[in-house]
């Protein structure tokens, strides 16, 4: 699963769906608001409809990104799932996105804690690598223990996003690191594990489901074992 564990000298973790989840879930949220805009969309049917968006914005925008962008594309992903509420980009959007910035909406999974305790004690610095927006610092060090990273990437600080090569090599050029001393554990097997490799990282995949086919930790607190 790693090429060369003795000689990674940074682990970063992808923040979504590795480190920290929303609490109730992005689908719960847009569906409350929703309704308060008069939207009769039901939970399901809203978490389909923002998969697909976020696929397709992914696609249609490709990689390159920055603080306006990242707003005016979730603005249209707000606007997507919900075609029946009039200018859904508007106060329904800026409901939205001021509720994600609050880490007080944001969990960190159960793993995480003791994971990173033991990293730690390795003494491997800790850092996050995430597509997200400027809103990502400050929930990051209002959580124990992200709190304690030791480097903050996120896209739009960046300026492009997972999986594009930029997003590695930009990052590894302010660490003044070789790629290969460089580790990423994420959950997307495309934007982290494939990603980083494909950019000459060390990666590992997260599926805490146990249902991938690739080479996978069903946990983080499998990660130490792999260093050691």
């Amino acid at each position: 699963m790693l090429t060369a564990p003795g000689s990674i000298r940074v682990v970063m973790l992808d923040a979504v769906g590795t480190v920290i989840y929303p609490r109730p879930s992005a689908a719960e949220v847009y569906a409350t608001h929703g309704r308060k805009f008069g939207s009769r969309l039901d939970t399901e049917t809203i978490a389909d409809r923002l998969q697909e968006s976020l696929q397709q914005l992914a696609t249609d925008c490709g990689n390159t990104t920055d603080e306006a962008r990242e707003y005016g594309r979730w603005k249209t992903i707000v606007t997507q799932v919900f075609d029946d509420v009039p200018d859904a980009g508007g106060t329904l959007f800026q409901n939205l996105w001021h509720h994600f910035a609050q880490a007080e909406h944001w969990c960190v999974y159960d793993d995480v804690p003791a994971a990173w305790a033991d990293l730690e004690a390795l003494g491997l610095p800790i850092g996050i690598a995430s597509n997200f927006d400027a809103r990502l610092p400050p929930i990051c060090n209002q959580l124990a223990p992200l709190d304690r990273h030791q480097h903050l990437f996120y896209s739009s600080r960046v300026g492009v996003a997972k999986p594009h090569p930029n997003f590695f090599h930009t990052i590894q050029q302010t660490l003044d690191l070789p790629a290969h001393a460089i580790l990423l554990v994420g959950d997307d097997v495309r934007n982290d594990f494939l990603g980083a490799a494909e950019a000459g990282w060390q990666s590992v995949l997260l599926d805490r489901t146990g249902t991938s086919e690739l080479p996978a930790i069903r946990s983080l607190r499998q990660l130490c074992k792999l260093l050691a």
